[in-house]
């Protein structure tokens, strides 16, 4: 193609037709620009289907980990919420009113259980928004509300699980210096660490009082800030569904 637009452009010259080379060359300029335009016209579009591609997977692996999320609260999380604070009130009800039928193994029990959630650390799936912050590849997501729900929601999750460790209580500290706590049996309690826990408690009644009823606040706002949680993830998700 070349060769044979040079072999013009040669016989143009050769026959000294100056107005005639002129408008040839305009015309190849032109060539050149248009080709270089549809050039530019099919990376862009290149550019653009890579960016969807890679948008729709980023909102698929969003969903995933909200899925995670709203899936770990409905398992269990809420049934042992729930023993935790029933283990405080028969506790504290123990300790306040006309002694119940616990013997003193399954009072200790019920007070070792009352500290579900006193030292774990809750943690959400966040590693597809975390990437996205890191690679700087939020611009990918086109749709400018969805950026913003899912901004809103990581953000509302830090406030929560922040407000939460700064509302957790040294109850669990207190219980495990009462006495010893063993992983691999976690409801078997040494006669004699009984006997001590038992006469600790009696001694610290009220601080244990105390800290019962601050571990009971813990209980009710873990429960309300964690559904809270969930209740976002599920939006989210509803958002994404319909779009």
């Amino acid at each position: 193609m070349i060769k044979f637009f040079r072999k013009i452009r040669r016989k143009l010259i050769d026959a000294e037709n100056l107005k005639k080379y002129l408008i040839y060359g305009i015309g190849e300029i032109i060539l050149v620009v248009l080709g270089i335009l549809i050039a530019l016209q099919i990376n862009n579009w290149n550019t653009k289907q890579i960016d969807k591609n890679t948008e729709r997977g980023y909102i698929e692996d969003i969903k995933k980990d909200l899925s995670q999320d709203t899936s770990f609260f409905n398992s269990n999380f809420y049934s042992l919420v729930d023993r935790k604070t029933s283990a405080l009130r028969k506790v504290k009800n123990h300790l306040t009113k006309a002694p119940s039928k616990l013997d003193t193994f399954d009072f200790l029990n019920e007070v070792g259980l009352a500290g579900l959630f006193g030292k774990r650390e809750l943690v959400l799936n966040n590693s597809t928004y975390a990437e996205l912050l890191s690679t700087g590849n939020f611009r990918v997501i086109s749709d400018k509300e969805l950026r913003k729900k899912i901004i809103n929601y990581y953000n509302l999750c830090d406030i929560m699980l922040s407000t939460i460790r700064q509302q957790r209580t040294t109850y669990s500290d207190f219980v495990n210096s009462i006495r010893a706590f063993n992983p691999k049996e976690p409801r078997r309690i040494e006669e004699v660490d009984q006997l001590l826990a038992i006469r600790t408690i009696k001694m610290r009644n009220d601080e244990f009082l105390r800290l019962l009823n601050q571990e009971l606040t813990f209980a009710y706002n873990l429960e309300v800030l964690t559904e809270r949680i969930k209740d976002a993830a599920i939006e989210l998700v509803e958002y994404i569904d319909k779009k």
